[in-house]
């Protein structure tokens, strides 16, 4: 009997020890270190893909934000100047409409093509930007 007693604690240590994750080494172990990469790396890759999203949503805003008072000021400047001012208005709607489609498609885009996309993005809002900037001088 004290044989046995011995032999169920020392058959359940043994079976604790067989169910943890692989080994540190051996042939098996490449592949568990490279799986863990990958998914650390697409982890990461989704991480920066929705970081990048919320600053781009969040310049819509800002410039969506800004259109509406620049549309106020026009509906507020001299007939002379709203014609002129009213044209660059509609370029900025459509400069802008172009950004959100070019975000929507960064939003559906795989973790690979979004990256390349990026550039393409970022340089389509600067140049927003810059036309709002140029839209505004008028008034300053």
């Amino acid at each position: 009997m004290k044989r046995n007693t011995l032999l169920f604690p020392l058959a359940g240590i043994l079976l604790v020890y067989g169910c943890e994750k692989p080994a540190t080494s051996g042939p098996d172990q490449g592949k568990y270190d490279a799986k863990e990469v990958v998914h650390s790396a697409k982890k990461t890759m989704l991480e920066k893909k929705d970081e990048y999203q919320r600053k781009i949503q969040t310049d819509l805003d800002k410039m969506d934000a800004q259109l509406d008072i620049l549309k106020g000021k026009i509906n507020a400047a001299s007939a002379d100047a709203k014609a002129e001012l009213t044209k660059k208005y509609n370029a900025l709607e459509e400069q802008r409409n172009a950004a959100r489609k070019k975000f929507d498609e960064i939003k559906h885009a795989s973790e690979e093509a979004w990256v390349e996309m990026q550039e393409g993005m970022d340089k389509v809002l600067h140049e927003l930007k810059e036309a709002y900037e140029k839209a505004m001088e008028h008034f300053k």
